[in-house]
C-alpha cells in the first residue's frame, strides 16, 4: 500500500471527504488530496506532519512502518524526535540520498 493509498483509507476511515482535508492543511482545493492519494503527485515530506495530524495519526503509520493509526499505541521517544527534527533539518537533496540508501518506499522519494 502506497503513502497516498493510506491517507486515502485514514481520510475515508474518519468518513472525512478531500475537501475537508485540503481545508484542514490550507489547500484552495481538494485536487492537491486527490493527486496525493492516487500517487499523481508525492507527498512533500515537510507536508507529511501536518497530514498526520489532520487525519489524526502517526506519519509512521501514513509512511507503512506501523500498522495501525492510533496514535497512542507507541509513543514516539525523545530519540525518536530529536532524529526526525535532524532528519527534517536537512536540505532535500541529502533526505533523498538517506531515504534512497535505506530503500524507503519509492512514493517517499
Amino acid at each position: 500500500m502506497t503513502v497516498g493509498e493510506r491517507i486515502a483509507a485514514r481520510r475515508k476511515e474518519l468518513n472525512m471527504t478531500q475537501d475537508d482535508l485540503a481545508r484542514k492543511l490550507g489547500y484552495k482545493s481538494r485536487s492537491s488530496i486527490n493527486k496525493i492519494e492516487l500517487s499523481l503527485s508525492k507527498v512533500p515530506l515537510s507536508k507529511l506532519a501536518r497530514i498526520a495530524d489532520a487525519l489524526d495519526c502517526e506519519a509512521a503509520f501514513l509512511m507503512g512502518w506501523k500498522d495501525n493509526s492510533d496514535k497512542n499505541d507507541a509513543p514516539v521517544s525523545d530519540y525518536d524526535r530529536r532524529f526526525l527534527s535532524w532528519f527534517h533539518s536537512l536540505p532535500e537533496e541529502k533526505r533523498r540520498a538517506i531515504l534512497i540508501a535505506q530503500d524507503a518506499p519509492k512514493d517517499l522519494l
